[in-house]
């Protein structure tokens, strides 16, 4: 028997004699509460969680039921009419002793019991093996709860597994990746499996804790630890016996990095020495070893794989919104283009894109009056506030670069309390000279120039997002940017664009608040001067959103498959990480073949363990098992 923690862990200590052996796991998940006992043997306080407490209680009661019956038990099994009958009556009143034994430690330790569904009093597994002698034959039973495991290690069958998990979905799995369904503990019913077996000698029985098999990869992995530390086996210079120095290395060659609990407890029948192991498995070994090789590079293949796809749907979630956001920009664009679309196929081979794009056409050429087009200082002043805009939305990165470094940088608000504060600064006259001189009227001035700029600071403080954006238009649309501006209104892309957007035909991320009020009203003018008109048919946007609505899902798919060159700079597309969009495409693209992959090794593996499964479930073969 072993322990790779000690008396420290969740894991009981294990019991194991040449009559049973006994593995006790308190489930740490559902047992955190701590308890304050009195420890008899030093006269202090201790603690200790339910789950420690639980796997204690259990794993002593269990071996002290088994030393009061077993001898009766097995007499009585040897001279029965019916072994069910038998073995229904063992294992029912074990269940009866272990209650008991839960219910008496309450109340000598005078503990209340717990309400909650999450957190229980004493939980704990269970996987006992009581070995049954007749002649040269050898009888298992096995009695069990939750997802720890008995197991035999035969010559000719390998590892085969004695117990079936108390999981969703056990009997289908490889791996004990699933919650548990059923478990020891106070108060709440539980119920005790158990499964009858004849094992052929020699061979290793043993029970263990989750943490024996559950890091690894597959039970063929398991197999093939406990076959490698018998082959390199060593006795060194040991008096114990065989069983002690097998428990020894397989401590120390798998179990001591192993970060959970490790618990084991077993028999070694039909083998007397270190070699007669060694002998016995060696066949075993080198029969086994490729074939644990192989699945461990379809596994490995098919780990690899899951974590490329996880990276590539996480790039996806992450960057999705700002790839439609895109996309959608794009279909806009071009969907109002006059020049040829031959080049983005990706667009003009959707469903129902000729006919949207004649509604377009159709639209663009209607021929309004001056009226209905508004006046052209509106107009003007939609330009020049989306100018604006644009020249904050280009130095936006120069400025946070600023705010990054050690510069001093003045809000708004601050900036007009300074000045403020200036013109009411008592040394302000003497030192300050105007060109108007002070007098009674003057003062009046600057006093109303003061609260002026006092509440014109307090607006700007108080987060107004349209105040903010007047502090920035007004900076942007002052004389020192007048030639920045001008550069850009002699770009005739540019200007077209924000002709686009004044139209209601395209947008741009970068509209501030304030300009997109203007532009509703601007637009609203327009379309009550349309109405009036009786104007027939909808907006180009309209028209745009309409077609983007129906066919979003293909345009987004097409302009995934589409490897051409659309960054364009009339797209705007320095608005965007193109690095993002780049990795959402490939993300996207690559998927399928990754699926591909994984269901291939997903394949392979299955294979290996199909193949495995069939000696290794032994439980389905027992001759005799039920639930309690």
């Amino acid at each position: 028997m072993l322990s790779n923690k000690g008396d420290e862990c969740e894991d009981a200590l294990p019991i194991a004699d040449e009559r049973y052996s006994i593995v006790c796991d308190g489930v740490g998940a559902s047992g955190l509460t701590k308890h304050c006992l009195n420890d008899k043997k030093t006269g202090t306080q201790v603690r200790h969680t339910s789950a420690y407490l639980g796997s204690r209680i259990v794993c002593n009661s269990v071996n002290d039921y088994y030393n009061y019956n077993l001898e009766e038990f097995n007499r009585t099994l040897l001279n029965c009419d019916s072994v069910k009958e038998v073995i229904e009556k063992f294992v029912n009143g074990l269940k009866n002793y272990v209650i008991e034994s839960l219910n008496r430690k309450m109340m000598e330790w005078n503990i209340t019991p717990s309400n909650s569904k999450t957190f229980k009093d004493f939980p704990t597994t269970l996987a006992s093996t009581v070995y049954i002698s007749n002649g040269n034959k050898t009888s298992v039973l096995v009695i069990w709860a939750g997802d720890s495991r008995a197991y035999v290690l035969s010559r000719e069958n390998g590892l085969q597994l004695l117990s079936l998990d108390d999981a969703v979905d056990s009997e289908n799995k490889m791996n004990s990746d699933s919650q548990m369904t059923n478990v020891i503990l106070y108060g709440d019913e539980f119920k005790l499996n158990y499964a009858l077996y004849e094992v052929t000698s020699p061979c290793l029985i043993f029970c263990c804790s989750d943490g024996c098999f559950d890091f690894r990869k597959s039970p063929l992995h398991f197999e093939y630890a406990l076959l490698y530390t018998i082959i390199n086996c060593k006795s060194g210079n040991s008096e114990n016996n065989i069983g002690e120095i097998l428990a020894e290395n397989i401590l120390d060659v798998m179990c001591r990095e192993i970060g959970d609990d490790t618990t084991m407890a077993g028999v070694i029948v039909g083998m007397s020495s270190i070699d007669d192991l060694k002998n016995t498995y060696q066949p075993r070994m080198k029969e086994f070893e490729s074939t644990v090789e192989k699945i461990n590079t379809y596994i490995n293949d098919l780990n690899e794989y899951k974590r490329e796809s996880d990276e590539k749907n996480k790039t996806i979630r992450l960057y999705a919104s700002e790839f439609e956001t895109l996309v959608y920009n794009l279909v806009t664009s071009l969907m109002n283009l006059d020049s040829s679309l031959d080049e983005y196929t990706w667009l003009a081979s959707v469903k129902d894109y000729n006919k949207y794009k004649e509604k377009i056409e159709s639209a663009s050429r209607r021929d309004y009056t001056e009226e209905t087009y508004g006046d052209d200082k509106a107009r003007k002043l939609c330009m020049d506030f989306l100018v604006a805009d644009y020249l904050k939305n280009k130095y936006s990165q120069r400025m946070r670069s600023y705010k990054d470094s050690n510069c001093d940088i003045i809000s708004a608000g601050k900036y007009l309390s300074m000045c403020a504060e200036m013109l009411q600064h008592p040394s302000f006259k003497k030192n300050v000279k105007l060109q108007n001189n002070y007098d009674a009227e003057s003062e009046l001035n600057i006093n109303f120039i003061v609260s002026i700029l006092i509440e014109l600071s307090e607006l700007l403080n108080s987060g107004d997002p349209i105040i903010s954006d007047l502090w920035e238009q007004s900076k942007y649309l002052s004389p020192i940017w007048r030639d920045e501006r001008n550069k850009y209104l002699a770009d005739g892309s540019l200007t077209h664009r924000f002709e686009q957007v004044i139209d209601g035909h395209a947008i741009q991320p970068f509209v501030s608040s304030l300009t997109d009020k203007e532009l509703i009203e601007y637009r609203k003018g327009i379309q009550e001067k349309s109405q009036k008109q009786q104007v027939p048919d909808k907006s180009a946007r309209e028209i745009i959103d309409e077609f983007w609505m129906k066919n979003k899902e293909e345009i987004i798919d097409n302009f995934i498959a589409y490897n051409g060159d659309i960054y364009s700079n009339k797209y705007e597309t320095e608005l965007y990480n193109l690095e993002h969009i780049r990795l959402y495409k490939e993300a996207n693209q690559n998927l399928p073949s990754i699926s591909k992959k994984i269901e291939d090794a997903q394949s392979n593996v299955n294979s290996v363990w199909d193949s495995y499964k069939d000696l290794y479930q032994l439980y389905t073969k027992a001759s005799l098992k039920g639930v309690l």
